[in-house]
């Protein structure tokens, strides 16, 4: 029996990226540029093509305010300087 999405985050599994990106709503791609340029929650790489993410470090980058939707776009005064 597979565990879902929600079971495995209360569980505190590891999670993969299509999971990551189900659950934060992002395409691979984008996560890929996330992880490229250091944004985004914490990962593990396990191999060169394996990568996890603790449940718990998905979460609690998720509440963060400061990584809302718009977070990595430049505010208006930052664009103007």
């Amino acid at each position: 029996m597979q565990r879902t999405l929600s079971e495995k985050i209360a569980e505190g599994a590891w999670l993969t990226s299509d999971e990551v990106g189900e659950y934060l709503g992002l395409s691979q791609g984008a996560l890929r540029a996330w992880r490229a340029n250091g944004q985004g929650p914490r990962f593990s790489r396990l191999t060169s093509k394996v990568i996890r993410y603790a449940a718990a470090d998905v979460v609690e980058w998720a509440r963060d305010p400061l990584n809302g939707p718009s977070a990595s776009e430049p505010t208006d005064c930052a664009k103007r300087a």
